[in-house]
């Protein structure tokens, strides 16, 4: 075959194995069999070997790459991937609601509702048609490239359909936002997962995966792409990052015209009744839906009220994961054992049998506190139900008193710390505490660097619990600051650490001095202080808090007084005053992120080709408060143009949207 022949024929080939793939993922339908479907691949595959100058990235053909990768790098995204509250009743869905009503002062809403997949989140971006990144959700903020691996998931497309398909299938008021869909960046996100089939056939093949959301991520973090592929895993898109869409379901009927598959039982409710209705239809169907799920979402169909509904914490308002009951067995309680936290709360553990509970192995339960004992009359050697709440968490439910064989044993609460050794305090709030006061408790220094570093704090490359644990017992580490003061010879005391892997975390520890302050006020693991309270800290600054009265703390919104005694001891204490100016010795620099500046508020969208990259413009505008979107919209302030502008300059011309050459906006700046 001469080479314009091939050429034609290989886009003849393209053109129709994408037809079919869409037919087969996304509309579930069937028009060839797989094997005829898999000899016009082959024919595709070996024109393409025949002719590699052909081959194009969004080819079928290229679903696996090429030589494995060694790493994967990070992925910083534009806007954060939030997680959703749980709800685990009718209760629980209402409190919710009534919630909603109030913020909104709205008292109707349509709801839109579907499968909560047990899976792993993923974000793929398309530049002008073509998948460019797909990466998985890591934090919300950051997470892993994965790309390689996202192209083996047949139902998520290498380029989206052909445009005059989707238009002549699309109604008309959908036009202008798939052009620009096809002229700019899209951003699509969904879940990624494993059929209980494929599941059950990887496990026959020695796999020791534990069920089939772990496999899932298990295979999507591959370094060769070609494992990836072998695990088939399959996909549901749930969500399009595009402001000018009016309602949640029109996103999902665009991304079907796209190309993605999506959830087939997904719907509109018209009322709170309708929801809990699809609820109990989807629970009833669990066992025979071919993949895992574990309970639905519900979220405010109108994108704008959800929009106005906020985000609280990590998770919009708008939104709830309405997960099934807990998912229950039966086992025996066959010890208990006390950890000790970082702060002194002695924290009983029940060991159990292990039992698997939801394809997982679970062995052991948190019991809170003694007085939870107590009122379950809970004995060693007792038979409980076991439940992984919103299937996480193991928790007793209950104890069977009726099958006690007389051998039980009473729990005893502990008079001493485990560790230490020095008498317990006993605490009343709202439950019996027991506290160890020995602030230089190995146990609680150790729970305390580990909080340090962890990922919400300092998050240190390469010093994991058991690194931790080794320093303290060798005496290397003291108090907090003592971690910027160890030197690579401290590392290479630990058994089985290398020259590589110690100078790696003295240059972990170096490169990670430099912290934004809530993350640095969290780390601090004052008690009662979480992310939350932290980020309410953060804009007084650490000097700022230190000169605050208890009455100071209990007046800023949503620190109670609890919490504001611990925050007012903590800077009071001349331990905590030594260690904030040993970090000050050790160079640990302290910033707080620019919230304000002459762009405060201002939204801006980019058209043309700049003399600088995107990136250097977006940061210089995010750095005086300024945001860059995407797409234009009558909430637009200005409209940044460069050269050979796109159809987004006549958007916003017909919006009235102020424009500024980048010339005049380099001058502002």
């Amino acid at each position: 075959m001469q080479k314009e022949q091939a050429k034609k024929r290989i886009e003849q080939l393209r053109k129709l194995i994408d037809h079919h793939r869409y037919l087969y993922h996304v509309l579930d339908k069937q028009e060839i069999s797989e094997s005829a479907l898999d000899s016009l691949k082959k024919e595709l595959f070996d024109l393409e070997i025949a002719f590699p100058d052909l081959i194009t990235p969004d080819s079928p053909t290229q679903k696996v790459g090429g030589k494995p990768l060694k790493g994967f790098k990070k992925f910083n995204r534009e806007k954060p991937m939030l997680s959703l509250n749980d709800a685990f009743s009718k209760e629980d869905v209402l409190g919710w609601l009534e919630r909603l009503k109030k913020i909104l002062d709205i008292d109707l809403f349509e709801f839109y509702c579907e499968q909560k997949i047990d899976g792993l989140a993923f974000e793929a971006i398309y530049e002008k048609g073509l998948l460019s990144v797909g990466a998985t959700r890591g934090d919300g903020l950051v997470g892993e490239d994965v790309t390689e691996n996202i192209k083996t998931i047949d139902s998520i497309p290498l380029k989206l359909r052909d445009i005059k398909l989707v238009l002549n299938d699309a109604p008309k008021e959908m036009y202008s936002i798939i052009n620009n869909i096809y002229n700019s960046k899209l951003i699509v996100r969904g879940e990624i997962f494993m059929s209980k089939k494929n599941f059950k056939e990887l496990n026959k093949d020695g796999s020791s995966f534990a069920n089939p959301r772990n496999a899932a991520a298990g295979s999507i973090r591959q370094l060769d792409s070609k494992i990836a592929a072998a695990r088939k895993l399959d996909s549901f898109a749930y969500d399009i990052i595009i402001d000018e869409i009016k309602y949640h379901s029109q996103k999902h009927e665009l991304l079907r015209l796209l190309g993605f598959k999506t959830d087939p039982a997904s719907r509109v409710c018209e009322t709170i009744a309708d929801v809990f209705s699809f609820y109990e239809s989807i629970k009833k169907r669990r066992e025979s839906i071919p993949y895992e799920i574990d309970g639905i979402i519900v979220m405010v169909n109108d994108n704008n009220l959800f929009k106005k509904a906020g985000v609280a914490g990590k998770a919009p308002r708008g939104a709830v994961a309405y997960k099934f009951e807990l998912k229950q067995a039966i086992t025996i309680v066959e010890d208990i054992n006390v950890q000790v936290g970082r702060t002194g709360v002695l924290t009983p553990v029940a060991i159990l049998k292990p039992v698997n509970i939801a394809g997982v192995t679970v062995s052991r339960a948190t019991l809170h506190n003694y007085d939870e004992i107590n009122d379950m009359h809970l004995m060693i050697g007792d038979t409980v139900i076991v439940g992984r709440a919103g299937d996480v968490i193991p928790d007793i439910i209950e104890v069977m008193p009726e099958l006690r064989s007389g051998k039980e044993k009473k729990i005893k609460m502990p008079l001493v710390c485990p560790v230490c050794k020095t008498r317990v305090v006993k605490e009343k709030k709202g439950s019996l505490i027991l506290r160890c006061p020995n602030f230089d408790c190995s146990q609680r220094k150790k729970r305390r660097i580990v909080h340090f570093i962890s990922r919400k704090g300092f998050n240190f490359i390469g010093l994991g619990e058991k690194v931790i644990d080794k320093l303290v017992d060798l005496g290397k580490i003291n108090d907090l600051a003592d971690i910027f003061f160890l030197k690579k010879d401290d590392f290479l005391e630990i058994e089985g650490f290398k020259d590589k892997m110690a100078s790696n975390a003295v240059k972990s520890i170096e490169d990670g001095k430099r912290i934004e302050i809530t993350k640095f006020i969290f780390a601090l693991g004052i008690e009662n202080v979480g992310e939350e309270i932290a980020s309410l800290l953060a804009d007084k600054g650490i000097d700022g808090i230190r000169r605050m009265s208890y009455n100071d703390l209990v007046d800023i919104k949503d620190i109670g007084e609890i919490t504001a005694l611990s925050i007012f001891n903590w800077f009071r204490d001349d331990r905590n005053i030594k260690l904030l100016e040993r970090f000050k010795e050790a160079g640990v620099v302290i910033f707080k992120k620019k919230k304000s500046g002459k762009f405060s508020g201002k939204k801006f969208v980019i058209t043309g080709t700049l003399s600088c990259s995107r990136e250097v413009m977006k940061d210089k505008i995010s750095s005086l408060g300024g945001k860059v979107l995407e797409g234009v919209s009558k909430d637009t302030d200005f409209i940044i143009v460069g050269n050979n502008p796109g159809s987004k300059l006549q958007k916003a011309k017909k919006l009235g949207i102020k424009e500024l050459k980048e010339a005049e906006l380099w001058k502002k700046l």
